[in-house]
């Protein structure tokens, strides 16, 4: 039998019932008692009236209480702790108990003006909205310069008198697609006017991109700092008034709200400007208590930052919370369940009625509770009666690693942003104690002073000596820190982690504090004070004494070493998005500025990666960004994939000259011949570029003497060829066959090398070919891009390679075309007054001097002026040879070999140390286990250099449907190109 306050309940078969009559009778009876003895009283003090309502009312009540206890017996035996009981909910009302913020802060709160924030107990808040400092992990000086703007932050507050304490706050807030989606056409030209016309597939792009993050596919978070200051009182103590009357009150003594308003200005004056501070509003904390109680559920974006309510809420009209301890009885006696259960067939609905409250009354140490239930009332639905669920749990940091030395001391305060699965939020306490630095030192080595006594007298095993050693390692760490500053930070640092699911979340808890353990970090979880945590992590509440007793001793400056106040973004704050940033989990959208990124210098982009891990996807979403925003496009194409790319953007059934063109080197049906392409002042020295090294033709001979005379503008007007017999020497061939009627020694040296390469098919995009058939030449029409902004020059056979198998002819010739190939694209580009986009993928496959001398000469070297950009792709750096380094933006995907991952490494700006290294080799992309292919979800990784950091980042498909699945280049999925033409010439011939 268990007695249950009123009632005595077996809780095994055969159930028993009865009702504990001594006791109800003596409680109720004691208030009819007191009922009377009031009435004597008062009747003796001449209150008749009053005694008697007093002793009736108190008689009444005794028999209510009585009849309701009576009542409250369940028509059955046994069913004493069935849910749903009057005494089941009684009780488990006394077994769980509960909080509840009465739709109050908890701390309650006296006013809200604009920042202020007055709670009852006369304490002044003062609030803001903070943004980290940016900074990556990957290189020294960024960690470094974090640090020191967090250190100046602390330190700027702690030479102010009146601050009482700082409480910074790392809030998790969701952007809106919508802000997503501005950041991507606020910088373009007219947008809002040229939205259906010119920018309509850039708009279509977006619209599917918006769509990603308003269905919840993607979802993108920021972490902004809400930074409180306590800064002083409105009560004054009876001896602070005496002392404040003669102007000896000290700085925390009760303060008017002018002298609140002037130290807010002070404070407001002295917050470095890089943290971007903002002043918050009134509203805002029940935006805070919206994030705090529905952590893992659901993540609210910041509030606006205007203030147009025409109605404004009261101090107790916030959201109602409830926070119960009881799950955990739920979730052991579920197990218990399950065992049972299983081994005896029962049903374990009914067990788990019986298991439940004996599982609580047995383990006596449930009712302190190690993580709480926070529900929201307000959210009550049929499914969820205590409304939406979050369970969470606060760990509090008991200690940290070494200071010197130490490469996991910034890991501190991102522990909250890593991929752990669980949400969480991160809290900093801080009081400041002005001590002269001989005096802080003291108070350590006095404190190291006692943990070495305690050493000698507790320590039972060297495992107890290891632990004193280590406590007396930190002691020796600050203690240099404390000498040379004049100030103590007591910190106190609480993590808030939460899931929807109580199991997965002590699971996931539990890797979260081995990891921190490995870095060095020790986690403490008060059991039986989480609930009192969770309140302390709200701003403007009073610390409770848990706080106090477990703040941590630093400095300022040590306490800017673990960056409170820090982010990590990767790209341009504004352009086209091109993937996410995987350097932490809020799953930033990283933007690339292809309209303006040559203003602040060069903008090519080099990329580095193995075949498969996601470069020519990368280039080709750049690519549409580029052409989508009206931009011009020109491309390499050694495979013929970018061709099959290319046509979806354009209509095959309403040809248009602003279709893409697709130039064949190998079976042409456009000539590249700059005779036909340039007008005769711009074609004379490139043509002379093209086919003096075609020819074998050296610089100041009489050879190049006779071409530089022939093909001069003058003398071409002038002249005819003797094949065609029209005036002018139009075309390539024909100059030749000029040259050839004359019979001097020159020309026929110059005959005999041009007529061992013109019929050559691999030169017939720059001569004009004889047909097979008819034997007459076959006059190619020039290719004329001025109304297209995509060309294609699917390359084919002009594979330049190192080493013997590139012969002297393939090379040369090779050398010409993409030497004219070069010089159409600065013709074309100088005048587009665009963005221009030169794209070469799979460059590794090209002669790395080629590629820089006669195309990124040409384009790359004026890029800022003329807003070019090139983009190359490569397989290894040293394919591509040197003289690139004035792109300013690099890609480094997979490379599983170790010495092609340390000069990538070296190229995207990130030291290649052993754990940069395995990155690379191993954790970009990986393979899955069963396959090849990368891992489902993990495709297109990579290491991203954005101009000015280096991060860890995945790049997004084409947004288009019908683009992504041309850009599809796995072996399985890829259209090959001569596939794709041969679909096209069907889909023609049935038209």
């Amino acid at each position: 039998m268990r007695r249950i306050k009123f009632f005595t309940a077996r809780l095994k078969p055969p159930y028993e019932w009865r009702i504990l009559w001594v006791r109800m009778g003596v409680l109720s009876g004691g208030i009819a008692l007191g009922g009377f003895i009031c009435l004597f009283i008062l009747q003796y003090m001449g209150m008749q009236s009053v005694g008697g309502a007093v002793c009736a009312g108190m008689v009444v009540l005794a028999w209510l209480l009585a009849r309701w206890l009576t009542v409250m017996t369940p028509p059955r035996p046994g069913l004493a702790l069935r849910e749903g009981t009057q005494l089941g909910l009684l009780h488990s009302r006394i077994a769980n108990p509960e909080w509840s913020n009465n739709r109050e802060w908890p701390s309650p709160i006296a006013s809200r003006v604009g920042n202020m924030v007055i709670l009852k107990s006369g304490d002044i808040w003062v609030n803001y909205l903070l943004e980290g400092i940016n900074f990556t992990s990957h290189r020294l000086n960024s960690i470094e310069s974090c640090q020191k703007l967090n250190a100046s932050l602390f330190s700027s507050l702690s030479q102010l008198a009146f601050i009482r304490e700082v409480h910074v706050i790392g809030v998790k807030v969701r952007v809106r697609p919508e802000t997503l989606t501005r950041r991507c056409i606020d910088h373009v030209p007219e947008w809002a006017k040229y939205e259906s016309t010119l920018y309509r597939d850039a708009a279509k792009a977006l619209t599917h991109f918006n769509n990603q993050y308003v269905t919840g596919q993607r979802k993108s978070f920021e972490r902004p700092f809400w930074l409180a200051v306590k800064i002083g009182s409105t009560d004054q103590k009876q001896y602070e008034r005496l002392l404040d009357s003669v102007g000896l009150a000290p700085s925390w003594a009760g303060i008017s709200l002018q002298e609140a308003q002037r130290r807010e200005r002070d404070l407001w004056s002295c917050l470095p400007a890089e943290f971007r501070a903002l002043r918050t509003l009134p509203d805002d904390l029940d935006w805070m208590l919206e994030r705090a109680a529905l952590r893992a559920l659901i993540v609210p974006s910041l509030p606006p930052r205007h203030n147009d309510k025409t109605m404004v809420a009261g101090n107790r009209n916030f959201r109602p919370v409830t926070i119960t301890t009881g799950h955990e009885a739920d979730a052991l006696a579920d197990m218990f369940v399950a065992a049972v259960a299983e081994q005896a067939g029962a049903k374990a609905g009914r067990l788990r009625r019986i298991f439940r409250d004996g599982v609580f009354h047995r383990y006596r140490s449930l009712r302190k509770e190690s993580s709480i239930a926070v529900h929201c009332p307000g959210t009550r639905t049929p499914d969820f009666p205590d409304g939406l669920t979050s369970y969470q749990t606060m760990l509090t940091l008991a200690s940290g690693p070494s200071i010197e030395g130490s490469v996991a001391i910034h890991k501190m305060s991102g522990i909250v942003d890593a991929f752990h699965g669980l949400d969480a939020d991160v809290s900093f306490r801080v009081t400041f104690s002005p001590l002269p630095g001989d005096s802080a030192a003291g108070k350590l080595a006095k404190a190291q002073r006692r943990n070495d006594a305690d050493d000698a007298a507790l320590s039972r095993s060297e495992f107890d000596a290891a632990e004193y050693a280590a406590v007396d390692a930190q002691f020796r760490d600050v203690y240099d820190y404390a000498r040379s500053e004049n100030m103590l930070a007591n910190v106190h640092v609480t993590f808030a982690f939460a899931d929807a699911n109580h199991h997965q979340l002590e699971q996931k808890l539990n890797k979260v504090i081995g990891e921190m353990a490995d870095d060095g970090f020790q986690l403490f979880r008060h059991v039986g004070a989480q609930v009192q945590q969770w309140r302390n992590m709200l701003p403007c509440t009073t610390a409770s004494g848990l706080i106090e007793d477990t703040r941590l001793t630093q400095t300022p400056a040590l306490l800017g070493a673990v960056m409170p106040i820090r982010r990590q973004t990767l790209g341009d704050p504004y352009g086209w998005p091109i993937g996410v940033n995987l350097e932490n989990a809020l799953g930033q959208v990283v933007y690339i500025d292809v309209l303006t990124g040559t203003e602040g210098g060069d903008g090519s982009i080099l990329m580095f990666g193995e075949q498969g891990t996601g470069k020519s996807t990368f280039y080709k979403n750049i690519a549409s960004a580029v052409h989508d925003l009206q931009g011009e496009v020109w491309s390499v194409d050694p495979t013929g994939e970018m061709e099959v790319f290319a046509s979806a953007f354009a209509d095959p059934e309403r040809p248009s000259p602003s279709d893409p063109i697709i130039v064949d080197l190998v079976r042409p049906e456009i000539s590249l011949d700059l005779l036909k392409c340039l007008p005769p002042d711009e074609a004379t020295a490139p043509w002379l570029d093209v086919w003096c090294p075609l020819l074998g033709v050296d610089l100041n001979s009489a050879e190049y003497e006779r071409l530089a005379t022939v093909i001069a503008p003058g003398y071409r007007s002038m002249h005819r060829s003797p094949v065609s017999g029209a005036v002018g020497l139009a075309t390539t061939r024909q100059v030749f066959e000029h040259i050839a009627a004359q019979n001097d020694a020159v020309a026929v040296t110059l005959r005999r090398s041009f007529n061992a390469i013109k019929d050559m098919p691999a030169a017939a995009c720059l001569v004009d070919p004889i047909d097979l058939f008819s034997g007459t030449v076959r006059n190619l029409p020039a290719i004329n891009a001025s109304e297209s902004r995509f060309v294609v020059f699917n390359t084919r056979q002009y594979l330049l390679r190192d080493g013997d198998t590139a012969t002297a002819t393939s090379s040369r010739l090779a050398t010409g075309v993409f030497t004219a190939i070069a010089a159409l694209a600065k013709y074309y580009f100088d005048r587009s007054g665009r963005v221009n986009l030169f794209c070469i993928d799979e460059a590794h496959t090209l002669d790395a001097p080629i590629i820089k001398r006669n195309i990124l000469s040409d384009t790359n070297k004026q890029g800022r002026k003329f807003k070019n950009i090139v983009m190359a792709s490569s397989q290894t750096v040293g394919s591509l040879g040197t003289g690139l380094e004035l792109a300013t933006r690099r890609a480094g995907f997979r490379q599983r070999a170790s010495e092609n991952a340390i000069p990538v490494l070296q190229q995207v700006h990130i030291a290649p140390t052993p754990e940069a290294v395995r990155i690379m080799t191993t954790d970009l992309s990986p393979a899955a286990p069963n396959s090849h292919l990368p891992e489902a979800g993990r495709e297109g990784e990579l290491f991203w250099f954005d101009g000015r950091n280096p991060g860890k980042m995945q790049t997004f498909l084409p947004f288009i449907p019908e683009r992504t699945r041309l850009a599809d280049t796995r072996p399985g999925k890829i259209i090959r190109v001569d596939e794709h033409r041969a679909n096209r010439r069907a889909r023609h011939r049935v038209g």
